[in-house]
Formats: C-alpha cells, sequence, structure tokens
C-alpha cells in the first residue's frame, strides 16, 4: 500500500509540474524557450517532458512551432508598408 501511494503522489508533483510548464508557456508565448529551459525551470529533467502531451493535450514541439510562427508573422507585419499603412 506504502508504495503505491508514493507512486500516486510522484505522479500528482509530475502533473503539477507539467501544468506549470504549461501555463508558463502560455503566459510567455512570445519569447523563445527550449525544452531544457523549460524543464530547468520546473524542476524536471527534459526526459519527464515525454508525458507533457499526455497532461495537456499539445505536444511541445507543436507549441514551439506555433509560438515561433507568431513572433514571424509579429515581425513581418511590423516591418510591413502595409500595416505601416
Amino acid at each position: 500500500m506504502g508504495d503505491t501511494l508514493r507512486q500516486i503522489s510522484r505522479r500528482n508533483e509530475q502533473f503539477k509540474k507539467l501544468r506549470a510548464a504549461a501555463v508558463w508557456l502560455a503566459a510567455n508565448h512570445s519569447q523563445p524557450v527550449t525544452i531544457p529551459d523549460l524543464a530547468a525551470s520546473v524542476r524536471m529533467s527534459v526526459t519527464s517532458f515525454r508525458h507533457f502531451k499526455a497532461v495537456t493535450g499539445v505536444s511541445l514541439i507543436h507549441i514551439q512551432e506555433t509560438s515561433s510562427r507568431c513572433r514571424e508573422t509579429k515581425l513581418r507585419l511590423s516591418t510591413s508598408e502595409w500595416w505601416d499603412g
């Protein structure tokens, strides 16, 4: 019984850390971030992030690609003559 409770506790802690990473990404989506930096920010190993998609429903790669495209679009719009109008 004690082993089972420890496993549940560890999974709950991991869930909280992955959720904290997802909240940080949502709040800071315009900033570039690496997976090692994100993992370190929530005190997890990079390999622990293999569960990120299961917890959040979205892969880290998808988030990074989307954020990168958004930053690129903002840059293009900010330097566009059309935008300056």
